[in-house]
């Protein structure tokens, strides 16, 4: 697994050896890449596990845009609400009152006298406004600060959940996965048709894109630790160059592959 990894990354070339790899060690290959993609996300909760900056700017902007009602307070930790109402930031929704909330997201439900935290119609943890800091809050108040003040109490019922950090992994690691596998296919018949001079059967070629596709789960890797994401786009055109290289050594070695 490790020499394969090593070589797809080091040697493009030598990777067209793997076309001959069974399908149980290929898809045991491309659920085992994407693990990688994991680990920032591992090494940045156990430096800080408060809520990341680009997450609480979406949820502040997520108020101000949709969760400003009339006749709705919070006093002395009581909740008292006319109409209910909901936002929703990055996966996750917020409401106020009793009302369907969605299956898909993780939901923090402000309660009379408690915010909730439901995932799939589960409730997982409650915490009182008292708890949160939240113990008086007029919702009408579209003021900067008083905004402010709600996001740092949902923040801090966040920061108390740590269902969210494995989450936070899983979607990591599926999002990952299934980005891995359509640039796998993707590449797999870019080379079909630009390519066709390398008579290959489909097959060799996705196997062979498996391999050549690690460089871009690696470039992800090193954006997301360097926090450099903005240049993610780059990678598909290290992607795109390790195929090129790879095809380009197959002029002699392509008629020795068992068809």
């Amino acid at each position: 697994m490790f020499k394969r990894l090593a070589t797809s990354l080091s040697r493009p070339p030598q990777a067209v050896f793997f076309m001959k790899d069974t399908w149980g060690k290929v898809i045991l290959y491309l659920f085992f890449v994407p693990l990688f993609l994991v680990l920032p996300v591992i090494l940045y909760a156990s430096i800080d596990s408060s809520m990341k900056l680009s997450r609480y700017e979406l949820m502040v902007k997520a108020l101000e845009e949709n969760f400003i009602v009339d006749d709705t307070v919070i006093v002395d930790g009581v909740l008292s609400y006319v109409e209910p109402v909901s936002a929703r930031f990055d996966y996750f929704s917020l409401y106020i009152g009793t009302q369907s909330h969605e299956r898909a997201t993780i939901n923090f439900i402000f309660e009379e006298q408690h915010l909730v935290m439901y995932m799939s119609n589960v409730e997982f943890n409650r915490m009182t406004y008292q708890q949160i800091q939240l113990e008086n809050h007029d919702f009408s108040d579209d003021s900067p600060i008083n905004i402010r003040n709600l996001a740092a109490s949902i923040r801090l019922f966040y920061e108390h959940q740590p269902e969210i950090l494995y989450t936070d992994i899983l979607l990591t690691y599926l999002f990952g996965l299934f980005d891995y596998l359509f640039y796998a296919l993707l590449m797999g018949f870019m080379m079909l048709l630009f390519i066709p001079r390398i008579q290959l059967p489909f097959k060799f070629r996705f196997k062979l894109s498996v391999y050549l596709t690690t460089i871009w789960i690696f470039f992800q890797l090193i954006t997301a630790l360097f926090g450099i994401q903005e240049i993610n786009s780059l990678g598909i055109i290290v992607l795109y160059i390790y195929h090129i290289w790879a095809y380009r050594s197959m002029k002699v070695i392509s008629k020795g592959v068992n068809l």
